[in-house]
């Protein structure tokens, strides 16, 4: 098995260098943008997956960023 990937470019667009564990990383839960609009106009986020949130593995750096710059559209997702 090779190295865990984290996957928050799926949110930011850019990859992340991550060079850990796989057991590092966390789960976070995120809205793209092309459809927070939507959400907004109907007054409801609605539940994940039928609302169109994806979910990612990310390190913890990356969820910390994601959660920063975004956190009224992500959350990490305890497992």
């Amino acid at each position: 098995m090779g190295k865990p990937i984290c996957e928050s470019g799926e949110w930011s667009g850019d990859r992340c260098g991550y060079d850990g564990d796989a057991d590092e990383l966390v789960t976070v839960e995120f809205m793209p943008r092309w459809l927070r609009e939507s959400h907004d106009a109907a007054r409801n986020r609605g539940a994940y997956p039928h609302n169109g949130s994806q979910r990612v593995r990310v390190c913890p750096e990356c969820a910390e960023d994601m959660i920063e710059a975004d956190g009224e559209w992500c959350r990490i997702i305890e497992e």
